[in-house]
């Protein structure tokens, strides 16, 4: 069983969801080819600290860490901790509701991040071409900007 107390995550049964957090700790450290170490600058968590996280070692994991560790790895505390996870809620972006929460912190980021979500043109725009190399997106701002210039949108 997995309990909030305070501002501590707890695990009371260490088995399946610490193994399932420490799994995917791991996981999105080699996807993301990330060190403990560059981990540690991006969230300011001592390296040894990160390390127990990861192979499971502890039974508490302070709230605020773990919302550190999920965003230094591109990923949410639900997505790390397997809270909830419906798949009604979830898109190509991930959790819609973990992300307009996570976006509340910058208002202009917030907003073109509901313009994507909402315009199935803008979301497809941008699915297509997120994987796409740096000098390809260049190409595809080129014609953009040709077309805004045609129009006389700039």
């Amino acid at each position: 069983m997995v309990a909030k107390l305070g501002q501590c995550v707890i695990i009371k049964e260490r088995g399946d969801t610490m193994s399932r957090c420490s799994d995917k700790i791991l996981s999105r450290l080699s996807e993301k080819s990330m060190s403990y170490g560059e981990l540690s600058r991006r969230t300011g968590i001592p390296k040894s600290a990160l390390q127990r996280y990861a192979v499971g070692e502890t039974e508490k994991i302070p709230v605020d860490r773990l919302e550190q560790i999920a965003y230094a790895l591109d990923t949410t505390p639900a997505e790390l901790m397997d809270w909830g996870s419906d798949s009604k809620d979830n898109s190509m972006y991930g959790n819609h509701a973990q992300n307009l929460l996570y976006f509340q912190k910058d208002q202009e980021l917030l907003e073109l991040y509901k313009e994507i979500y909402d315009n199935q043109t803008l979301a497809l725009l941008f699915d297509k071409t997120r994987d796409l190399a740096p000098n390809d997106l260049e190409m595809v701002l080129t014609i953009i900007n040709g077309i805004r210039k045609e129009r006389g949108l700039d």
